[in-house]
């Protein structure tokens, strides 16, 4: 999970102002199976229908009724479900539907999320120095709370009986930055977190302070630099970033995005919900990496349906940031992911 959807656009997303047509995707075709994907928007159709959240669908000069989406998806599901083969398929939905490119500026940059899986304990060690916290009670969202660090460095939280565990310090950084996680705990057990809330302070991206070039500049670059330095350097990096994100342990079955279902691997994207409209299928055009160890050796295309149910602080304007999966193997492809692309949501004729 990213952000929880704000109230703002809780009951019409709109992006008529910035949209520009285009009659459909390339090569209508999809790089993954298909089964989650109709499994997944069945489930988005459920839940639109209800939901009090999201009331229309703005795309391009079209304001569409939820209920009118919603019987688009069930088709859509439909026609997976009924046709013959994968081929049928896009025929059949190149038939009955067609497509809105957004933004006004199309190509949009594609990075990648994941959930991580990281190592930890109930009790500090000597390995497990920084707490992941429940939030405190006095946690507002209308005021700004205590910065990054104040909680981490000057532990203004410690002894309150708030810790869920204890991980890494740059390990909590990353399962912050992504929202939710893991954490492998030595009985063998695995403590499942979700989001619970942040400090109210603004996201600060940490690139600009480290030194990396902009074309060098990847999860693994910065995470590998960040691990060379003693533990009070790293901390001064990472509290660059005022943000703080507090958790609490997972209700439900899989990692949960801000319009309240379940991520689905390879298919949920979070994109800026004042651009893109939530709980819309789209169809995402970008490139993806072929893998040896930590670099890219090749980038073949991804051409694949998503569902865009998730948003995050980091996520502004033109950006799509594709849900790659759980653990370090997804961690390696989200990684590296910084490409152009071009998304193409689905109406009704």
């Amino acid at each position: 999970m990213r952000l929880p959807l704000l109230p703002a656009v809780a009951l019409l997303v709109t992006c008529a102002a910035c949209a520009t047509a285009r009659p459909r995707p390339p090569g209508l075709v999809d790089d993954l199976p298909l089964d989650p994907l109709l499994a997944a928007a069945s489930a988005q159709a459920d839940h639109l229908e209800r939901s009090a959240r999201i009331q229309s669908f703005t795309l391009g000069a079209r304001t569409i009724p939820k209920a009118t989406y919603v019987a688009a998806l069930r088709r859509f599901v439909a026609l997976g479900r009924e046709s013959p083969t994968r081929e049928a398929f896009f025929a059949a939905v190149g038939r009955e539907f067609t497509f809105e490119e957004l933004p006004a500026r199309p190509e949009v940059l594609v990075t990648a999320y994941f959930e991580p899986i990281v190592d930890g304990a109930p009790a500090a060690t000597a390995r497990f120095t920084q707490p992941l916290y429940r939030p405190p009670a006095e946690l507002s969202a209308d005021h700004p709370f205590l910065t990054r660090a104040e909680i981490d460095s000057g532990h203004a939280l410690a002894g309150r009986n708030l810790e869920l565990c204890w991980v890494d310090p740059l390990d909590a950084f990353i399962l912050q930055t992504e929202g939710s996680g893991a954490v492998a705990l030595p009985d063998g057990t695995t403590l499942q977190l979700e989001y619970a809330g942040n400090n109210g302070q603004p996201h600060t991206r940490l690139g600009g302070f480290l030194p990396i070039s902009k074309a060098e500049m990847t999860m693994h670059t910065m995470s590998a630099f960040l691990r060379s330095l003693p533990e009070p350097e790293m901390r001064k990096y990472l509290e660059k970033n005022p943000r703080y994100v507090f958790f609490e342990p997972r209700r439900g079955s899989g990692p949960p995005t801000s319009i309240g279902l379940p991520a689905t691997d390879g298919r949920t994207i979070a994109t800026d919900p004042t651009v893109y409209p939530k709980g819309a299928l789209a169809f995402l055009v970008t490139t993806q990496p072929r893998m040896e160890e930590l670099h890219a050796v090749e980038w073949r295309p991804l051409q694949r349906f998503v569902l865009d149910q998730d948003t995050g602080s980091g996520i502004k304007g033109a950006r799509v940031d594709l849900f790659w999966g759980r653990g370090p193997d997804a961690g390696r492809y989200a990684g590296v992911m910084k490409q152009k692309g071009h998304l193409y949501y689905l109406l009704p004729r």
